[in-house]
C-alpha cells in the first residue's frame, strides 16, 4: 500500500457523510444524514454507487452485515435489506420508541444485536433472518462476544463515564459477572 487516495465519495445531497464505512465482498457501506438518511454500496475500487437506501428518519445508524443482509439501524426503525437482491428483506418499527441516533447493532450467530432500536429504555435483539424480536438487551451499548458470551460496557450519566463490564449467558440470558475497574 502506497498511501495514494483511490477514491473519495461526498455527501450525495446530505449535510453528513457520517456512518462508519464496513466493507464486503467488493462493496463498501456507509451513509450521510441530513435532510433524512441515505446510506450506499459503494463499489471498494473506483467508488461507484451501487446501491442507494434512503430513509426519512433523520438519525440514521452504522451498516451491519451478516446473515445475507445489511441491517441499517435508525431510531426506532431497523431496516434489513437482502444482500445479492438489495430488495428490503423485512423491517421493524417501534411507535413512540426511546431510541437515539448513529445507532450500532452487532451481528452474531443469526441475531442482531441493536441497543438503540428501544422501547422501554431496553435495546432488542433480532432474528436476523425474518426480524422477530428474540429478546432485550441489558444495557444500551453494542455488545462484544465470544463463545456462548456477551460482554457490554455500562455507562453512568455520562458515555465518557464507564461504570462496569457486564458478561452474559447468551442461551439463558443469565448476569454471569461483573467488573468494575475502581
Amino acid at each position: 500500500m502506497d498511501g495514494k487516495k483511490l477514491w473519495q465519495a461526498g455527501a450525495f445531497n446530505q449535510t453528513y457523510f457520517n456512518f462508519i464505512p464496513v466493507a464486503l465482498d467488493g462493496h463498501v457501506y456507509s451513509g450521510a444524514t441530513g435532510f433524512g438518511t441515505t446510506s450506499y454500496g459503494l463499489d471498494e475500487d473506483t467508488g461507484a454507487v451501487n446501491h442507494i437506501y434512503f430513509s426519512n428518519s433523520f438519525a440514521g445508524g452504522n451498516a451491519t452485515i451478516g446473515g445475507g443482509n445489511i441491517f441499517f439501524p435508525e431510531v426506532c426503525n431497523l431496516p434489513a435489506y437482502n444482500l445479492r437482491s438489495n430488495s428490503l428483506a423485512w423491517a421493524y418499527s417501534v411507535f413512540g420508541c426511546d431510541g437515539a441516533s448513529n445507532s450500532l447493532s452487532a451481528y452474531y450467530r443469526g441475531f442482531l444485536y441493536s441497543p438503540r432500536i428501544r422501547f422501554g429504555g431496553r435495546g432488542l435483539v433480532f432474528n436476523a433472518s425474518n426480524g422477530a424480536v428474540r429478546g432485550v438487551l441489558q444495557d444500551d451499548q453494542r455488545p462484544a462476544f465470544y463463545g456462548r458470551t456477551l460482554y457490554t460496557m455500562v455507562y453512568g450519566p455520562h458515555v465518557s463515564n464507564f461504570v462496569r463490564l457486564d458478561a452474559y449467558d447468551i442461551p439463558t440470558g443469565r448476569l454471569k459477572w461483573k467488573f468494575t475497574p475502581y
